[in-house]
């Protein structure tokens, strides 16, 4: 038996909230880790203090995607609620839900591609742990062993 577009719809939503719900506390989790690290100073190598850490290419872009998300998450969850409380779950609900042309479709639709831009653009930028960890010949990865790559290619937006 095949599922209606409505209980697809419920679906996405509620998987949807899931994921947020565990993006949100890493995003949190992450975001109180970078400010900790800022902050805390370190002996190995110097940052200069006066870059502000919201000129950071990686602490702005993880904002950005924070947003994006945000905003994507947002657009699921109204056009559930537009589905759903609007037209009470009949054929105009499903029309709704199957019409691409809404504006709130065309929104959804375009944040996605954009959060996995900003996405794909946070891990292989120069500054970000994980470029270090591809850069290594022997195979082994530690990113807390490159503190010169951080201040080499500078820490923030030209």
């Amino acid at each position: 038996m095949p599922l209606s577009l409505s209980a697809v719809n419920l679906i996405t939503l509620s998987v949807g909230t899931l994921f947020y719900g565990i993006y949100l506390v890493l995003f949190s989790i992450s975001l109180y880790l970078f400010l900790r690290r800022y902050n805390t100073p370190h002996t190995s190598y110097k940052l200069p203090r006066s870059k502000s850490i919201f000129r950071s290419t990686v602490f702005v872009s993880a904002i950005c995607l924070f947003v994006v998300v945000t905003a994507h998450w947002t657009t699921i969850v109204y056009q559930a609620f537009i589905a759903f409380l609007a037209y009470q779950q009949g054929a105009e609900a499903e029309a709704f839900l199957n019409d691409h042309t809404q504006v709130v479709a065309i929104v959804q639709n375009s944040l996605m591609p954009i959060a996995i831009l900003i996405g794909d653009c946070l891990i292989i930028h120069p500054d970000s742990p994980l470029m270090g960890c591809l850069e290594k010949q022997n195979g082994t990865c530690d990113p807390t062993s490159q503190p010169d790559r951080l201040h080499q290619h500078g820490p923030t937006l030209t």
